[in-house]
C-alpha cells in the first residue's frame, strides 16, 4: 500500500514489519500525518540509510484510502498476531507433559523448541514401535543411500555376476 502510494520506506529501511521507527512512520501515515519533517522525528541512529534518502523515500502522494487500507491491514496483522499467540499458548499447554522429551530433543545441535515440538507431534514419544534407529529413520525419510535425486528415484543396479564358464 506504501508502495502504491509511492512512500519507497522499504528501500531505506531493511525490515518495514521489524523497524521500530518504520512502524511508528508508519502509524503516523495512518493517522494523517504529512509533513515529512515530523516523520523524519522517529529515525534512530540505527538506520543506516543517509537522512536525504530516506526523505525522498517518504515522499509520496497518500489518499484517505490508503489510509484506510493501512489501517485495515494493521488491524488484520494486530489480529493475526493475537491468533498465533493464542495457538502458541495452547501448544506450549499440550507440550507440557511431553516436558522431559522436549528438553532433551534439545540438547541435539541445530533442535530448538519448534523443532523439537514438530517431532513430537510427528513420532511421538513411544520409541518401541520402531525396533531400532535405523527402522525410526527410514520411517522419517532419513535413511542415507536413498538413490534419489532431483526428485526421481534412480533404479538400482542389477549385480553383477562374473561368467568365468567361458559361454554367454
Amino acid at each position: 500500500m506504501l508502495e502504491d502510494c509511492n512512500i519507497k520506506l522499504s528501500s531505506v529501511v531493511s525490515d518495514v514489519n521489524d523497524v521500530v521507527s518504520a512502524t511508528r512512520i508508519i502509524h503516523d501515515i495512518i493517522q494523517g500525518v504529512t509533513d515529512i519533517d515530523r516523520l523524519m522525528t522517529h529515525l534512530h541512529g540505527r538506520i543506516k540509510a543517509d537522512r536525504e534518502e530516506i526523505r525522498k523515500a517518504l515522499e509520496g502522494r497518500v489518499t484517505p484510502h490508503h489510509r484506510f487500507m493501512m489501517r485495515i491491514i494493521k488491524e488484520s496483522i494486530e489480529e493475526t498476531e493475537k491468533i498465533i499467540s493464542k495457538v502458541d499458548r495452547q501448544i506450549d499447554k499440550a507440550a507440557k507433559k511431553y516436558q522431559v522429551e522436549f528438553d532433551l530433543l534439545q540438547t541435539i545441535p541445530g533442535v530448538g523448541k519448534d523443532s523439537a515440538i514438530s517431532i513430537i507431534s510427528e513420532m511421538g514419544v513411544d520409541m518401541s514401535q520402531f525396533p531400532d534407529e535405523q527402522h525410526l529413520s527410514s520411517w522419517t525419510g532419513m535413511s542415507p543411500g536413498s538413490n534419489e535425486s532431483a526428485g526421481k528415484k534412480k533404479a538400482p543396479e542389477p549385480p553383477t555376476e562374473t561368467n568365468t564358464s567361458g559361454q554367454p
